[in-house]
């Protein structure tokens, strides 16, 4: 069972939210891996936001990584894409999803949904909200190794 975290107001800490979810690990063991990496790879960013490479990084610690990505288009107009998400994606298999910032529309934003429902890690959004809500830009299924 998934233990829903949330970021604080305002950090960009969200990739890090998702991955402590998605492996049941914490933010902190993420921040601690990143700094390593930091010593290993200097030519590494690893400071907030994280990207996919990061995530896969920590995920493989736990023999998980980042296996089909879906990319969509956001229309402004709808917030969902203009197909059925059900009929392509793998619904019931976890996965790291990038959706437009609710709080500030030049960003994106990390959720993790965890094959039945989405955690957000936004403060301010409840958890379980349904998919439809969101502009989701990218759908990256979640894989044991």
């Amino acid at each position: 069972m998934t233990k829903a975290l949330k970021q604080n107001f305002g950090d960009k800490k969200c990739t890090a939210v998702v991955c402590a979810m998605a492996t049941m690990s914490s933010v902190e063991e993420f921040e601690d891996f990143m700094q390593q990496v930091q010593i290993a790879y200097p030519f590494i960013d690893t400071l907030a936001p994280w990207g996919h490479r990061e995530t896969n990084l920590y995920l493989m610690l736990f023999g998980l990584r980042l296996e089909k990505e879906y990319l969509f288009k956001i229309n402004e107009d709808s917030r969902k894409p203009k197909f059925n998400i059900d009929l392509v994606l793998e619904p019931k298999r976890p996965a790291f999803l990038t959706v437009k910032s609710e709080n500030n529309p030049k960003r994106f934003h990390a959720i993790y949904w965890d094959g039945h429902q989405i955690y957000d890690p936004n403060p301010k959004v409840e958890n379980k909200r349904p998919l439809a809500d969101y502009k989701i830009s990218r759908w990256a299924t979640i894989k044991t190794v």
